[in-house]
């Protein structure tokens, strides 16, 4: 294990003071716990951000998908219609309904 010196504001040797009294462990172990949480804390950032972009891909498809229905539906209904619907509806378009 390396070891490594930094300087820090007073602050935040208090804050580490304070999790090596809460938690029962020297100084050293205080501030690798604190470390590890903040890579943690970094990772779990990064896979959320992940997740936000597939959900939004996910979203994007959805919306995709329901437009293409709407129009297979509307197709059906065409098919489904005779010679002279077919005629009126290409004469004046079809209705919304």
């Amino acid at each position: 294990m390396e070891q490594v010196a930094a300087r820090v504001p007073e602050e935040i040797d208090e804050a580490i003071q304070a999790y090596s009294d809460e938690n029962d462990c020297s100084r050293s172990e205080a501030i690798r716990d604190l470390l590890e949480r903040g890579i943690e804390y970094d990772q779990l950032q990064t896979e959320n951000q992940r997740l936000q972009n597939e959900k939004r891909t996910i979203i994007q498809q959805r919306e995709q998908n329901t437009e293409l229905v709407e129009y297979i539906e509307e197709e059906k209904s065409y098919r489904k219609a005779g010679l002279f619907t077919r005629a009126k509806w290409w004469a004046f378009g079809m209705p919304d309904d």
